[in-house]
């Protein structure tokens, strides 16, 4: 995956959820602050490969072991911009010990 196939990717989605959540009567403004969005990988494969590419745009915060599987925080070096929002941060999580998740 490449940066811009990523920061698009977070982009739409973030922008598609406020939309939905808009339909069902759920207003979300400005002053609701969105800190993270999550990127749940497939595989810890995918997990490693996207660590590296963060790298280049992001500071790892912190990196742990929960539930048998690696999860990191990282700030962005330009946050995501979405519907005047700005998001900071990104988590990235491998899956749990036999279990995947679609990409």
């Amino acid at each position: 995956m490449e940066w811009s196939s990523l920061h698009q990717s977070a982009v739409q989605t973030i922008t598609s959820i406020i939309a939905k959540l808009h339909e069902r009567g759920v207003t979300i403004t400005v002053d609701h602050g969105i800190d993270h969005i999550c990127y749940r990988c497939p595989s810890d494969q995918h997990y490693r490969a996207l660590s590296m590419l963060l790298s280049e745009h992001a500071h790892l915060l912190h990196e742990s072991m929960i539930d048998g599987r690696l999860v990191s925080i990282r700030k962005l070096t330009t946050a995501f911009l979405v519907q005047s929002r700005s998001i900071p941060c990104i988590e990235l999580s491998a899956p749990k010990q036999n279990n995947t998740h679609p990409e």
